[in-house]
């Protein structure tokens, strides 16, 4: 398997590399430690999502990785009411589920943060602007 070279990563693009490490590890989750990477990816994907459709509408948020603190002035309607009832776990999840020997990840919330992320990344998605071929210059043999 070779991997793609990409020339820009954006973060759309590395929203959706935390999303395909969940993907993978979420279906054979072995212990406790596996389910915090799980939430820990989930919560990266959101904030750099975020970000990227932020960045995209040329709208300012602060450089932090605390969603709270991020979200806080954001204009992201099709984003924004997805992510809201789930901010203050997201945030805790961003270093606890690295460090804290403490938190426990709640395997059914961490599939249905999954699920909001994928959601919220098909929407960033969606926003991206799509690239337009340039037309042929070409002439066509028309006899």
């Amino acid at each position: 398997m070779s991997a793609k070279k990409n020339l820009k990563i954006t973060l759309l693009d590395r929203a959706k590399a935390d999303l395909s490490v969940v993907r993978v590890l979420l279906p054979q989750i072995a212990d406790d430690a596996e389910i915090d990477v799980c939430a820990y990816h989930c919560s990266q994907c959101i904030e750099k999502a975020v970000k990227y459709v932020a960045d995209l509408s040329g709208q300012e948020y602060l450089q932090r990785h605390e969603l709270s603190l991020i979200a806080e002035d954001l204009e992201i309607p099709d984003i924004l009411p997805l992510i809201k009832p789930y901010i203050p776990i997201l945030d805790t999840w961003i270093s606890a589920t690295r460090y804290s020997e403490s938190l426990r990840s709640n395997i059914k919330l961490v599939n249905e943060i999954y699920e909001v992320c994928k959601a919220v990344v098909s929407i960033a998605d969606e926003m991206t602007p799509k690239k337009v071929e340039a037309p042929s210059l070409v002439k066509k043999d028309e006899g």
